[in-house]
């Protein structure tokens, strides 16, 4: 299966928005950032973020508390899902 066919089109434009933003920031975005760029509120971007997890596209990673902690999975190494 591959990760298109993994999730929904408002799915699809989350993890490429955490993509880009991984890419040119070095870093994941807040839940607010999500929310902002797709014009939606912070619960929602929650959602969408729960649904990739469940998914296995997404992982959290790092302390409970952290905001930016996120890893796509697809392009992560054994280290930074175990850290």
């Amino acid at each position: 299966m591959t990760i298109s066919n993994a999730v929904t089109p408002k799915q699809a434009e989350t993890l490429n928005y955490i993509r880009a933003f991984q890419k040119s920031h070095g870093f994941s975005p807040t839940l607010q950032e999500i929310a902002d760029a797709a014009l939606i509120s912070k619960t929602s971007a929650y959602a969408r973020v729960l649904r990739l997890i469940s998914r296995g596209v997404l992982a959290k990673v790092g302390a409970k508390n952290t905001t930016r902690n996120y890893v796509l999975l697809e392009e992560s190494t054994p280290e930074e899902i175990e850290s």
